[in-house]
């Protein structure tokens, strides 16, 4: 009898564990769009240097800001002109990855960093998927603040598209944070 328990019990949990999962939640984060949409979605303030949206608020500092002209294809986009202007983000529950949609798509350096506590900041590496893609993968998925930066020649970020594991198909299930 104590076997035929047993044999039950690994059944269970090991069927269970099949049934629920997390997943991947993408949220596409379109400037333009949300700005002009009905509804709106994006409220901007601050002479155009906050950004505020139901997922995530955007703070840009060192004279970057919410900005549309000819070169962002008269496109609401965060505008980053000078060296060192940047737009850091409110924290992101669960970030696993994200992608970065920008004009020109010449081959623009920028610096993706990333923070759990919104002071200290590392850096992490960014891959240019395509002319004007840029995709950057988190160490692990985590709660975390980003930051991006100008390197090299003005940038305008169109949209941006964070991919975050959602655990609300698993109610057992958590994510190790260390």
């Amino acid at each position: 009898m104590k076997t035929y328990v047993r044999y039950l019990t690994i059944c269970f949990f090991t069927l269970s564990s099949a049934f629920c999962g997390a997943e991947s939640r993408k949220v596409v984060q379109n400037f333009h769009d949300m700005f002009y949409g009905n509804p709106q979605t994006l409220r901007v303030s601050d002479s155009n240097r906050i950004g505020e949206t139901d997922f995530v608020t955007y703070t840009c500092s060192g004279g970057a800001d919410f900005y549309a002209d000819s070169n962002s294809g008269n496109k609401l986009a965060i505008f980053l002109n000078a060296y060192g202007e940047k737009v850091e983000t409110t924290q992101i529950e669960n970030l696993d990855s994200l992608r970065i949609y920008y004009a020109p798509t010449s081959k623009i350096e920028m610096t993706i960093s990333i923070s759990r506590d919104g002071s200290a900041w590392t850096e992490v590496p960014a891959k240019q998927v395509l002319a004007g893609i840029t995709s950057v993968k988190m160490p692990r998925a985590g709660d975390y603040y980003v930051r991006i930066a100008r390197k090299s020649e003005h940038i305008y970020i169109k949209e941006i598209e964070y991919i975050c594991i959602d655990l609300s198909g698993c109610p057992n299930c958590f994510l190790y944070k260390p």
